[in-house]
């Protein structure tokens, strides 16, 4: 888009977080800047919060972001908001940081116990929709378990919900086949009892694996 004697061009850039973007700011006259946020430094990939969901996968994550940087005009200048100077990476540089992030791969299949090691730095890869949610004596409260399959074939989760004594259940879904890479979603709603602040969790199980109440989500009850 242009803007005054800019043009401004966003990117998906799921560099330091999954929903991280980049921005290219090019000057009437050749001057261009990107903006990297907090996804790299002059001193290469700025990757130290496990749990921001930067997916260790070819076509996604950091390898995605520096393909995006290495399709640039090489003579744009890169921007870090936290950081001085500006700054521009070699072709050694860019290929130094992709095989670093081959070697980290490695190490994480060999070291997670996963069908894709994913699983292993991605905490939300089965989360509750929404997180927190409000709803009266009597009334009922509609949950979503959002899952993002990693696996690279179609996997089949089956969900048991636990909730506070007194709770009744509605309707729920008990398992859902999700694709490779792709998110699913199996919703329940529930008819509260009670007031106060109630803990509600979520059993899954895939592939083998058993995991009790492996994620949760807060919902207050009022009179």
């Amino acid at each position: 888009m242009p803007w005054h004697e800019f043009r401004l061009t966003f990117f998906d850039f799921p560099g330091q977080t999954l929903y991280h973007d980049g921005l290219l700011v090019e000057r009437d006259g050749g001057e261009a800047l990107f903006f990297v946020g907090d996804s790299f430094t002059p001193s290469g990939i700025d990757d130290y919060c496990l749990q921001n969901r930067d997916l260790v996968r070819e076509g996604e994550g950091y390898l995605y972001c520096l393909g995006v940087l290495q399709r640039l005009d090489k003579r744009v200048w890169l921007v870090n908001q936290h950081v001085e100077p500006t700054f521009r990476f070699s072709a050694d540089q860019f290929a130094r940081m992709h095989a670093e992030l081959l070697k980290r791969i490695a190490i994480l299949k060999q070291l997670a116990p996963w069908p894709d090691p994913n699983y292993a730095i991605d905490e939300s890869w089965a989360r509750v929709d929404p997180y927190g949610s409000e709803a009266r004596d009597g009334e009922n409260v509609t949950l979503r378990l959002r899952i993002l399959n990693h696996a690279p074939q179609r996997e089949t989760y089956h969900v048991k919900w636990n909730v506070p004594a007194g709770w009744k259940m509605v309707k729920a879904d008990g398992e859902v086949a999700v694709p490779a890479r792709k998110e699913g979603i199996t919703r329940a709603v529930f008819t509260v009892e009670g007031e106060g602040l109630n803990v509600v969790t979520a059993d899954v199980e895939f592939a083998g694996r058993q995991l009790r109440e492996w994620t949760e989500a807060l919902v207050r009850a009022r009179r």
